[in-house]
């Protein structure tokens, strides 16, 4: 996940899988397909990573239409803890 045009140090990683998900609360449903397949971006699992780990599988890197990065931030911002 970036707001950025560039990557650059550390990055935060949501899994996606082509798995049905449809019983988990934090998975959101993606438009966009991976390899051809229905995908589900996993938010309780987030990750850090060095941009520096990540490399393109097919020639780039896809970008999410903007509506579908909200949503999975913001059922990421769900998942995670609330100050009491």
């Amino acid at each position: 996940m970036s707001y950025r045009n560039t990557l650059s140090g550390a990055v935060t990683v949501i899994p996606c899988s082509t798995r049905d998900q449809q019983g988990n609360p934090w998975a959101y449903k993606l438009t966009t397909t991976i390899d051809g397949k229905e995908a589900w971006a996993i938010c309780d699992k987030p990750t850090t990573l060095a941009v520096s780990r990540l490399f393109p599988t097919h020639g780039t890197i896809v970008r999410l239409p903007e509506p579908e990065f909200n949503g999975i931030v913001a059922l990421l911002l769900d998942w995670l803890p609330k100050l009491a």
